[in-house]
């Protein structure tokens, strides 16, 4: 049983060693976690491998029998003898091609503690990506005391209730002011006595 084993072994070994043949079932591509080469080459053989193997296991199973009196396939007939492949156009070409760029030119996080010291050294911000006014506010060092005072006695979770309510409140009061304006007398609807009478006061 062991020999066996060390047979396979060395057999797999011989394969991996030789970039192994692709076939049905499946293909052999190397790449590395650790430098990232050859990570989005096996992601597109991945990507391009998995709709294929859906389409296969619906065809097998039994409700397709159900499904094909309801599809028709359109093949057009040839009108010509001319050579009419895929067209794929080149401002996607363009953007796919950027794309792939910029991941395989991304700096990760690992990227930078090996750049500053390596792990136990290097510390991740954690502020780095607040979308804030000013970036230069990331680094601030909020205080815990200031003047004596403890910075989070005077934090209120509700504070923008609390001006809505204010907002709410003010508005109430200047409607009640301006219908107190409009209920005063301005004089045109008194008879000549009061009119004397508001004079001399």
């Amino acid at each position: 049983m062991k020999l066996v084993m060390e047979m396979k072994s060395e057999a797999m070994k011989t394969v991996v060693a030789q970039g192994g043949e692709p076939n049905d079932e499946g293909v052999l591509l190397s790449m590395s976690t650790l430098t990232d080469d050859g990570v989005i080459a096996v992601k597109n053989s991945a990507c391009e491998r998995i709709p294929n193997q859906r389409v296969v296991v619906k065809m097998k199973s039994k409700k397709i029998n159900d499904c094909l009196n309801r599809f028709h396939v359109a093949i057009p007939k040839p009108r010509d003898n001319k050579d009419r492949p895929p067209c794929i156009p080149q401002a996607v070409l363009y953007a796919r091609a950027m794309e792939n760029s910029k991941m395989e030119k991304r700096k990760l996080e690992r990227d930078l503690e090996d750049e500053n010291g390596g792990a136990g050294v290097y510390s991740a911000s954690l502020k780095k990506h607040y979308f804030l006014a000013n970036d230069d506010w990331k680094d601030d060092v909020l205080p815990e005391i200031l003047d004596g005072h403890n910075v989070y006695d005077f934090v209120d979770p509700d504070i923008l209730q609390r001006l809505e309510e204010l907002g709410r409140e003010k508005g109430l009061r200047l409607e009640a002011e301006s219908n107190e304006l409009e209920f005063e007398m301005d004089g045109t609807e008194l008879t000549p006595e009061e009119r004397k009478v508001l004079a001399e006061i």
